[in-house]
C-alpha cells in the first residue's frame, strides 16, 4: 500500500503540478516533493518490519552500489556555492534500493506493480486528454506549431520526453498485467492513453525518447525471447495507433483546416549539443580523475571557444559527462561497477524466468523503461527534471526490488544481529539529521534563485535555464551581475 500511495502522489505531482492551486511555481513544487520523497523514503526503508521468512540472494546489490553512493555523497567535500546536488543524487540511489530491497521481501509483488501501473495509465489517461484539449484548442485559435500545445506542464518539449521514456513502456505492460485491465472499459482507457502519448512523442520528433524506447524494447525482447512477446505486441500497437493519430491530427486536420502543422522528421543533427559536450569533456579533463565539484558546469571558467560562443544551458544534455565532469571519471567507474552488478542480478532473474517459462510482461515494461531512460540520459537531462526522477524513482525502485526478490532454493535469511539493528537506527538517525541541514540549504538556494530571476530579467534574457530550480543558473548569474 506504501508503494502505491507514493505512485499517486509522484504521478500527481509529475504530470499536474502546473494545474495545482499552490503559490509555487510548478518545477520548484515538484523539486521540494522529489527531495521530501527521496529523503522520507531513505528513512522508511531502514525502519525494521516484520516480514515473512524467505529466501535470499547471496549478493546484495547495496555492495555493488556503495562506491557509487559513496562518490555522489563526496560532492560535499568540494567547495560549492550551494550544497543540494550531491545529497539528492546520493539519497535518490540510496532510496530506490532500499525501498527497493524492503519491498522485495514483502509477499504480492506482482500484484502491488499492477496497481502501480494502473495508477500510471490513469493519470497518463487524463494527461492525454488534456493534451488533446490543448490540441483542439490551439486548432480552433489557428495557431502554429501544434506540437508546442501538446507536451504541456513542462519546461519545454525536451522535459517532456523524459517522461514519455519512462511512461510508455509501462503503458504496454499495463495494458494486459495492471490491476485495472480486467475491465474492458479499462482496456480501452489504457489503449487510448497509450497511442496518445505515441502521437504526442511523433508530434514533437522527442528523438532521443524514441532512440531510448527502441533500445529498450530491443533489450527487453532480447532478454526474455517469447515470454515478453505479449509486451512486444501492445507496445507495438500502441506505437502504430501513435503514428496514425499523427497522421490524422497533425497532418491531415490541420491541412484541411490551412493550420500550420509540423512534420515528422528524423533529423541528424544534435539540436547544438556537441559544443556542451566538448565543454564538459574538457572540464572532466582539468582535474582528472576528479570533478570540478557539483554544479561546476555553471560556475567554471569556460574552456572552448565553441561553447563561449554559442547558447549556454544548465547542464550539457548530458548525464554521464555532466557526471563526469563535475563528480569526476572516478564515478562514472563507480556506475560501471554498479552496472555489472546490476546485470549479474538480471541474468540469474532472467534465466528463472527462461527456464520456468514465466510471463515476462509485467517486468519487461519495468526493463525497458528503466533502460529507455537511461539511454535517453546520454542526450539529456533525465536525471536532473524533478518530474523525470519522481516517475524514474517509481520505476527504479521496482526494478531494483524485483531484482533482490529471492530465489527459489536459496538458503533462508538469517536473524539479523543486535550490531546489524544498532547499524541501521543509526543509519536512519543520521537520514535524518543530514536531511534537516539539506533542507535548509534547499530553501537558502530557493530564495536566491527567485533573487536571481530579477537580475536574469534585467538584463533583457526572459529565457529561463532550468537545472536544479527552474532557472538553475543562478551562480553564473551573480558573477555576471557583479561584473567578475
Amino acid at each position: 500500500m506504501l508503494l502505491v500511495s507514493l505512485s499517486i502522489v509522484c504521478f500527481c505531482v509529475a504530470l499536474f503540478a502546473a494545474l495545482l492551486p499552490v503559490s509555487m511555481e510548478y518545477y520548484s513544487l515538484q523539486r521540494f516533493v522529489l527531495c521530501v520523497v527521496i529523503w522520507l523514503t531513505a528513512w522508511l526503508s531502514l525502519i525494521e518490519t516484520k516480514q515473512r521468512s524467505k529466501p535470499r540472494r547471496q549478493d546484495n546489490l547495496f555492495l555493488w552500489f556503495c562506491p557509487l553512493l559513496l562518490f555522489f555523497l563526496s560532492g560535499e567535500l568540494y567547495l560549492a556555492a550551494y550544497r543540494v546536488e550531491p545529497v539528492m543524487f546520493f539519497l535518490f540511489f540510496f532510496a530506490a534500493l532500499g525501498l527497493g530491497m524492503r519491498f522485495s521481501k514483502l509477499a504480492f509483488f506482482e500484484m502491488t506493480v499492477s496497481r502501480v501501473l494502473s495508477v500510471a495509465a490513469l493519470f497518463s489517461f487524463v494527461y492525454a486528454l488534456v493534451a488533446l484539449m490543448n490540441y483542439a484548442l490551439a486548432l480552433s485559435e489557428g495557431r502554429e506549431n501544434l506540437d508546442l500545445a501538446l507536451a504541456w506542464g513542462v519546461p519545454n518539449i525536451r522535459y517532456w520526453s523524459h517522461l514519455a521514456a519512462w511512461l510508455i513502456p509501462l503503458l504496454a505492460a499495463a495494458q494486459k498485467k495492471s490491476s485495472l485491465s480486467l475491465f474492458s472499459s479499462i482496456r480501452v482507457v489504457i489503449f487510448v492513453s497509450g497511442s496518445l502519448w505515441w502521437w504526442i512523442l511523433f508530434s514533437t520528433s522527442a528523438r532521443g525518447a524514441a532512440i531510448g524506447l527502441i533500445s529498450g524494447a530491443l533489450v527487453g525482447t532480447f532478454l526474455f525471447r517469447r515470454s515478453s512477446l505479449e509486451w512486444a505486441r501492445w507496445f507495438f500497437l500502441h506505437s502504430l495507433a501513435g503514428l496514425l493519430s499523427w497522421t490524422v491530427l497533425t497532418q491531415l486536420i490541420p491541412d484541411l483546416l490551412n493550420v500550420s502543422s509540423s512534420p515528422l522528421e528524423v533529423r541528424s543533427g544534435t539540436s547544438g549539443r556537441i559544443p556542451l559536450w566538448f565543454e564538459a569533456w574538457k572540464m572532466s579533463l582539468v582535474q582528472f580523475p576528479l570533478g570540478l565539484g557539483p554544479q561546476s558546469w555553471l560556475t567554471h571558467q569556460t574552456i572552448t571557444d565553441a561553447y563561449a560562443s554559442g547558447k549556454q544551458f544548465g547542464h550539457p544534455h548530458n548525464m554521464y559527462l555532466l557526471w563526469a565532469a563535475e563528480y569526476g571519471w572516478i564515478l562514472i567507474c563507480a556506475m560501471v561497477i554498479a552496472a555489472f552488478g546490476v546485470f549479474r542480478r538480471l541474468k540469474v532473474r532472467r534465466q528463472e524466468y527462461l527456464v520456468a517459462k514465466r510471463n515476462a510482461t509485467l517486468i519487461s515494461g519495468i526493463i525497458v523503461s528503466a533502460v529507455a531512460a537511461c539511454v535517453h540520459a546520454s542526450v539529456s537531462a533525465v536525471f536532473m527534471a524533478p518530474a523525470s526522477m519522481l516517475i524514474g524513482f517509481l520505476v527504479l525502485t521496482l526494478f531494483f526490488a524485483w531484482l533482490q526478490i529471492p530465489a527459489v532454493g536459496s538458503s533462508s535469511v538469517p536473524k539479523q544481529t543486535r550490531g546489524g539493528r544498532f547499524f541501521l537506527r543509526m543509519l536512519a538517525v543520521l537520514i535524518i539529521l543530514l536531511g534537516m541541514f539539506w533542507f535548509a540549504e534547499i530553501y537558502r538556494y530557493y530564495h536566491d534563485n527567485l533573487e536571481d530571476r530579477n537580475v536574469y530579467e534585467g538584463q533583457g534574457m526572459m529565457l529561463y535555464t532550468p537545472r536544479f530550480w527552474s532557472h538553475g543558473d543562478y551562480p553564473r548569474q551573480l558573477q555576471k551581475s557583479s561584473g567578475l
